[in-house]
């Protein structure tokens, strides 16, 4: 199972608030922060939703084989640690985005405030370097550092500005072109994003696992340093931070912002939910084989019973007509085919019928001085020639003898089919309870991992539309013009929409 990255999980978007202190003019963010806060609700609900699938999973322990039950326990273990922080910083942040707000709306712009804010701002950035990987002792490197510091110590409004886009939204690169336009060359800039969402041929993103490999490595060397008796505690503190600016420089270079850091950990988070549900699924699902096969079966031969009683009844229908017109001149060519098909048809549901009814035309020409005559052809005669070969062979005496032993046959199967078709529903009534609440759970635990999927997929969302309004509240604050939330607001809705649905 993939890891979790909880360390994504911190969404500061007290560093664009913070902006507001140091420009002149204070636009209104109420409704950004507004819905920056149920943004960020939606994702705590999210986390408390999946580590609810994992305890559920982990609690049916008679569902899983040691292996199973080991692997569980662990997963909820290693994602609760993980998830703890993460939540307290969540929860700190909302009280902080409420005081920015309030602060905002004031529209004070004391140094006091300022120097707070920035405080903050480096504070959250401590924060998100210092969350674990779940399940291992790993500090994340998050590139993030160099860039708070420089957040804490610039003077300038718009390279602050600047800054905290970059902490936040993730770094951007000019991709400068020059098409022609009426045959002059137009010089053309796009801002694309370092940081990307491509993916290996296993589908994992590359980013993400670049990441975690300079993560895994620091540690490593940080442990090699640690080990050395070589070195004296102040070579060894010079040398592990050393190695710790190298690898956020490095990860530095990858270009993600918190946005991308927490898009990666709702990603997890998915697979997390997937993968945890489908072990449930299959466990449940195989504990109770025998209920869901037996009940399948019943009712995969109960069908086959009725539908060789239709044909039965669909052949008997066919002979009156038979019997009508074997005797007169009017061709039988299309209904004796149709006979002949319907008792192929009925052959094909039960091979050891045809061998009764051959044994039972033989014994009718045995004990009625051939009163059967030669009907047997008619089971056997190519039915594209049948009328013609029949009637050259057969009386209509033998055809109405035959006809009545082959109906006899018949009439024994069917009431044998019948009784059986009788006990299938029987069992099926008894089964059907059990078979019913088997069913039902094991739709909740599908429909528990749509709805999981879905909300993920809608934070995921609702993440890419903050990023837009980050930037929204960047051009408000050099334009002066109002702050935009609409989408933001929309994909926030839907999230609600999502968690409410499920209550």
């Amino acid at each position: 199972m993939k890891k979790l990255k909880p360390y994504s999980k911190i969404v500061p978007i007290i560093l664009i608030i913070s902006l507001l202190f140091t420009a002149c003019d204070v636009p209104d963010i109420s409704k950004f922060t507004e819905q920056s806060a149920e943004m960020t609700r939606g994702i705590r609900t999210s986390v408390k939703e999946t580590e609810g699938v994992l305890k559920i999973s982990v609690e049916k322990k008679e569902l899983f084989n040691s292996e199973n039950r080991v692997s569980l326990d662990k997963n909820l273990k290693n994602y609760q640690n993980a998830m703890k922080p993460t939540l307290k910083v969540l929860d700190s942040l909302d009280t902080y985005l409420e005081a920015l707000n309030a602060l905002a709306q004031a529209n004070k712009k004391s140094e006091e405030n300022s120097k707070a804010v920035v405080s903050s701002v480096s504070s959250l950035v401590t924060a998100v370097s210092g969350i674990q990987l779940a399940g291992t002792a790993v500090n994340i490197v998050t590139g993030l550092v160099t860039l708070g510091e420089q957040f804490r110590t610039v003077k300038d409004f718009k390279k602050r500005v600047n800054i905290a886009a970059d902490i936040v939204e993730g770094r951007y690169r000019e991709d400068v072109t020059y098409p022609l336009v009426d045959g002059v060359p137009k010089k053309t800039i796009v801002m694309k994003k370092v940081c990307t969402d491509e993916v290996n041929n296993e589908g994992e993103i590359i980013v993400k696992l670049q990441i975690e490999e300079i993560s895994q490595k620091l540690v490593k060397r940080i442990k090699e340093i640690q080990d050395n008796a070589a070195y004296s505690a102040k070579e060894k503190e010079i040398l592990i931070k050393s190695l710790r600016d190298q690898a956020d420089k490095e990860v530095y270079q990858l270009g993600c912002g918190v946005i991308d850091l927490l898009k990666f950990t709702l990603q997890d988070l998915k697979v997390i939910n997937g993968e945890s549900l489908k072990i449930l699924f299959s466990n449940y699902r195989e504990k109770n084989d025998t209920i869901l096969d037996f009940r399948e079966a019943l009712v995969a031969n109960d069908i086959r019973v009725q539908k060789e009683l239709k044909l039965i009844l669909e052949f008997k229908a066919l002979i009156s007509t038979l019997r009508r017109e074997y005797r007169g001149t009017r061709p039988l060519a299309e209904q004796m085919e149709t006979a002949r098909n319907t008792l192929d048809s009925i052959f094909f549901h039960d091979g050891q019928l045809k061998i009764s009814i051959n044994k039972a035309l033989k014994e009718c020409n045995t004990q009625n001085n051939k009163g059967c005559g030669k009907m047997s052809s008619f089971l056997n005669v190519d039915s594209t020639n049948i009328e013609a070969e029949i009637r050259n062979v057969i009386s209509s005496d033998q055809w109405e003898t035959g006809i009545s032993t082959i109906e006899t046959v018949l009439d024994t199967r069917a009431s044998g089919l019948f009784e059986q078709n009788q006990k299938y529903l029987a069992d099926l009534e008894r089964i059907t309870p059990s078979y019913t609440a088997v069913k039902n759970e094991l739709k909740t635990i599908k429909d528990k991992q749509a709805q999981m999927e879905k909300l993920i997929d809608a934070n995921i969302e609702a993440l890419d539309a903050w990023r837009e309004s980050h930037s929204n509240l960047r051009m408000a604050l050099n334009t002066k013009k109002p702050l935009s939330v609409t989408r933001l607001a929309s994909k926030v809705k839907e999230i609600w929409a999502i968690i409410d649905s499920k209550e």
